[in-house]
């Protein structure tokens, strides 16, 4: 702060601007708070959706299985997104909406 107080000390209108900009702009974040549990199961879902969902679009293995395990992960997906709202598990509910 000292430094751009003496970068600018001739132009004090500037310095105003910035202080009273940095207030206007400041926005509160909301924070969810992940715990360990939580971040082992979004790691968890999202490692069974990618495998899921890569078998389906690959055209691999029996595709009404696949589909039924999809049925399966889809309510613990959902519970986790709306706990964690994270960004990746998103994707891949967007992903898995096509095949539901």
């Amino acid at each position: 702060m000292a430094y751009f107080v003496e970068q600018y000390r001739d132009h004090p209108t500037i310095i105003q601007q910035t202080l009273t900009q940095l207030f206007v702009k400041a926005e509160p974040r909301s924070q969810v708070i992940i715990d360990l549990s939580q971040r082992l199961e979004i790691k968890l879902i999202k490692k069974d959706l990618n495998a899921v969902i890569l078998s389906l679009e690959s055209g691999r293995g029996n595709q009404s299985f696949f589909v039924d395990r999809l049925k399966e992960l889809l309510p613990k997906a959902i519970r986790i997104y709306q706990k964690t709202s994270d960004p990746d598990l998103e994707k891949l509910l967007q992903k898995m909406e096509k095949w539901i």
